[in-house]
């Protein structure tokens, strides 16, 4: 099951002229809603930007209509701006990362539909930025301070 989207990926990344992708633009803590149809065999690309060091969820449904829309199957596949493959799973799985890069990316959709008009599927995107280290540093320190200032008061009293 894993094979197609990595098989998609090598056509995206040998192809690079032949296809266009959609922009989702940068993401931030607001999700991202995107959709497409089809029909037979389905390759979309969409393309988005993180700024800074992001965790992110893929969830991507096929949108059931039998007989007229639907999917004998939907991958999906996240590519770095080398177009090397991070992941891969089917749509029902989704997928999950934690520390990306700050960077573009690209999410291929691959599938073949079995509906009499084709299929459709939805998505969303969620990033969340991962705190820095000095976030986690200035944050203990300012408890070590309150803790410091509680002490004190505790033994002038």
């Amino acid at each position: 099951m894993k094979l197609k989207p990595l098989a998609a990926a090598a056509l995206l990344a040998t192809s690079l002229s032949s296809f266009a992708a959609t922009d989702l633009g940068t993401l931030g803590t607001d999700p991202v809603f995107f959709n497409g149809t089809g029909s037979g065999f389905v390759f979309d690309t969409f393309t988005f930007t993180l700024s800074e060091l992001s965790s992110l969820r893929i969830d991507v449904t096929d949108l059931k209509f039998p007989p007229s829309w639907s999917f004998s199957n939907l991958g999906i596949a996240l590519l770095d701006e080398s177009f090397v493959t991070l992941g891969s799973a089917t749509a029902a799985d989704g997928l999950s990362f934690s520390g990306l890069a700050a960077g573009t990316y690209a999410l291929a959709l691959t599938g073949f539909t079995s509906g009499s008009f084709g299929g459709a599927y939805a998505g969303v995107l969620a990033a969340a930025p991962v705190p820095e280290p000095e976030t986690y540093a200035l944050m203990l320190a300012g408890l070590g301070i309150v803790g410091f200032i509680a002490s004190r008061r505790r033994s002038n009293v």
